[in-house]
């Protein structure tokens, strides 16, 4: 058998293409030529399925898409700076989704940037309201400055609402807890459904905060009844305390009785009705002293019980 034979022979088991009729036609020289790359190919081939080969071209691939998600996020970070009709776009994870849900790259779109962007919302004005918006002012450095302080103050009037509301301490430590489970500008809505999912674990406020509390709402209540509540709403008022009075009433006198109840085997000395001094010891009294002496507060406590203390400034009896 001639050497083109051959040539011809292996091509065919090989797999090649062509017909037998059309390798006859090329020279031995050709053929030799067509078998190298044959080979040549085959070895390539099995190289690239080589596992060595293939954990590189995923290592290649995954760099490449970290890399493509970094500029994404880079241009994403500058969208959110650039001011469209003196506001800038609210960064959060929902504006970023969005964003990203416009390319299209059927119209062209080679991924997001600036310009794209203001393009986008040039030629589609309404795409705008898809997205939350602020001031540009955010950009100046002492108006972003301004603007954190008054939404932190903000914040804290918010929480410290909610703590009384709920019975929490307002310790920094709750707050910055707070802070750190939702973001600012939250309301106490979001604060009781945190509390509740237990995504928010607050301290509770111990008795003399709580006396704290009860005290201020006491003053807030009867300011308000006095220099600012019209007489319809002092009739209204009136009604209402009435029937939350009977009710509170009836809470505190159950919760009075489980205390006592804990207490009792403790020895506590009996509550008397005013101090060495001859001073009423009285709800006024009480809660005066949890706010400027909180140290004889406790020694109060302490002395004569919690159920007694808290009998004495709800006037339970």
């Amino acid at each position: 058998m001639s050497r083109k034979q051959e040539l011809i022979d292996l091509l065919l088991v090989r797999g090649t293409s062509a017909s037998r009729e059309r390798l006859e036609l090329e020279s031995t020289e050709n053929l030799e030529k067509i078998l190298d790359n044959s080979l040549l190919n085959e070895i390539h081939a099995e190289a690239m399925n080589s596992p060595e080969v293939v954990e590189r071209q995923r290592r290649i691939a995954e760099i490449n898409e970290e890399s493509h998600r970094q500029y994404e996020e880079f241009q994403l970070s500058l969208i959110f700076r650039t001011p469209v009709l003196g506001k800038v776009a609210i960064d959060n994870f929902a504006a970023r989704k969005i964003i990203r849900s416009w390319v299209d790259e059927a119209k062209g779109d080679t991924g997001i940037s600036v310009q794209w962007f203001l393009k986008l919302l040039k030629d589609t004005p309404s795409l705008a309201r898809s997205l939350q918006w602020q001031s540009a002012d955010v950009l100046d450095p002492v108006k972003r400055k301004e603007a954190e302080s008054a939404q932190a103050e903000a914040d804290r009037e918010t929480f410290n609402l909610f703590c009384r509301e709920n019975g929490f301490s307002e310790v920094d430590a709750n707050f910055r807890l707070a802070l750190e489970v939702l973001e600012p500008g939250f309301s106490r809505y979001a604060l009781a459904q945190a509390a509740q999912s237990n995504a928010l674990q607050l301290a509770p406020a111990p008795a003399e905060e709580l006396a704290k509390f009860q005290r201020e709402a006491y003053e807030e209540r009867v300011d308000w009844l006095q220099n600012q509540a019209s007489p319809l709403e002092l009739r209204q008022a009136a009604r209402q305390e009435s029937e939350q009075g009977r009710a509170q009433q009836q809470r505190t006198a159950q919760q009075i009785k489980i205390r006592e109840s804990k207490e009792s085997s403790l020895g506590y000395v009996g509550l008397p009705e005013t101090d060495r001094d001859g001073i009423k010891i009285d709800r006024a009294y009480l809660l005066r002293l949890a706010d400027n002496d909180i140290t004889r507060y406790k020694q109060f406590c302490s002395r004569y019980g919690f159920a007694a203390i808290t009998t004495r400034i709800n006037q339970v009896g």
